[in-house]
């Protein structure tokens, strides 16, 4: 029998791997060097869809759009315009210049272009420490706003990062409101507490106490706390906040004895009434009392008597009548009727008295003799006078004397 030997070109089973095909595995594993015999090749089994994999990484933040640009910008290109910051002192310009000397500048500027030329929005400090230090450019943030929103781009900035003497400060925060109408909208653009923002609004007040505002003008203090405390003292006590502010002058107080000085002028100690004070007081009123029962005694006297008090009284009426405008004088006939029996006697008894002092005289005498008075009765003695050389009587008529005294006046 013919014996025939194996062909060597048969296939050599993968380490590992059975004679027959894994339907189960859709794709066989080859080695480098191994081949696959096309005959035990099987058609691999549909992969099954993967599960979506959970990830723990945090979300990567999208891109936010660029509003403005960092740029080289010659200083001789930059206007600066009013700003926030009103004082400026030399030493802390000279101290910002040798940082940005030994660190170079770290906070651009912010611009608003304009043209050609460029606005200066904030950094003004940097800006005039950059040109003392002879530089020809500066980095800047340029950004083009509205006049109004590059208001408070300026004031926030300054607000925010600059360290702002306190009036210049509050101006910043009473304009902010002016835009803004609200102290929390205020409070979120310059990232402070509402409270903060009050207290600086209340510095601004029309209603803010004056001596308060010397104090902060003439740079005594910045503490905001301490110049309210001595607003509201003085909006009580005139006395007692001038009082405030000689000892913030003079550094004799502090902010818990201004707090006290406060507390006690709101809710004051009930004082014991003084027994001395309370006589002088009814001693007072009685005094009082008394002037006002004469007045009105003299003025029954004057109007219902027939004393001297009533003869002074209609005497000087008499007299007075003819120096007063005719729409203010008064009838003296309409007056004469008026009296009653013993105002008529008194007044007749003054006439006669006048009349026996000057029987002698004759007029330029009578001018003289009634000249000579020094009280008010001087027009109406001469007129007797007159009224006697004339031949007349006035005690035995009085009222044709008063209708010629009329006459007269006119």
């Amino acid at each position: 029998m013919q014996i025939h030997d194996k062909p060597e070109t048969q296939p050599t089973p993968t380490r590992g791997r059975q004679s027959r095909p894994d339907v189960r595995k859709p794709t066989p594993t080859t080695t480098k060097g191994q081949t696959m015999n096309a005959t035990t090749t099987t058609k691999p089994a549909a992969k099954a869809k993967p599960a979506p994999k959970v990830s723990h990484a945090k979300a990567k933040a999208p891109e936010l759009p660029t509003i403005s640009a960092v740029k080289l910008v010659p200083l001789a290109l930059i206007d600066v315009r009013p700003q926030v910051r009103t004082i400026f002192e030399e030493d802390s310009i000279q101290e910002l210049a040798s940082d940005i000397e030994a660190r170079g500048l770290l906070q651009p500027v912010l611009l608003n272009p304009r043209g050609a030329r460029f606005d200066l929005i904030a950094g003004e400090r940097r800006l005039r420490a950059c040109v003392k230090l002879g530089m020809s450019d500066i980095p800047a943030l340029v950004t083009k706003a509205s006049a109004s929103d590059a208001l408070l781009m300026q004031i926030a900035e300054n607000v925010q990062r600059e360290r702002l003497d306190l009036q210049d400060e509050v101006k910043a925060i009473r304009q902010l409101h002016d835009h803004l109408k609200t102290v929390q909208a205020v409070a979120d653009t310059v990232k402070k507490s509402p409270a903060w923002v009050s207290k600086r609004l209340a510095l601004s007040h029309p209603d803010f106490d004056w001596r308060a505002t010397n104090l902060m003008q003439d740079g005594i203090t910045e503490d905001v706390e301490i110049l309210n405390l001595i607003s509201h003292i003085g909006t009580i006590s005139y006395r007692d906040g001038c009082e405030a502010e000689r000892r913030i002058r003079a550094g004799e107080t502090n902010r818990d004895e201004l707090r006290a000085m406060l507390k006690q002028l709101k809710n004051p100690t009930p004082k014991e009434p003084d027994p001395a004070h309370i006589a002088r007081q009814h001693q007072a009123a009685e005094e009082a009392r008394k002037r006002e029962r004469q007045i009105e005694a003299d003025n029954r006297a004057r109007t219902e008597g027939h004393g001297d008090e009533f003869v002074k009284w209609a005497w000087y009426k008499l007299s007075g009548t003819c120096m007063e405008p005719n729409e203010k004088r008064f009838e003296t006939a309409e007056f004469w009727d008026k009296l009653n029996l013993k105002q008529r006697n008194a007044l007749v008894d003054q006439f006669r008295k006048v009349m026996d002092e000057g029987t002698t005289r004759d007029l330029p005498q009578w001018a003289y003799f009634a000249c000579s008075y020094s009280d008010d009765f001087d027009y109406l003695e001469l007129m007797i006078g007159i009224a006697a050389l004339k031949g007349a009587n006035p005690a035995q008529d009085p009222r044709a004397f008063m209708i010629e005294l009329e006459t007269a006046n006119r």
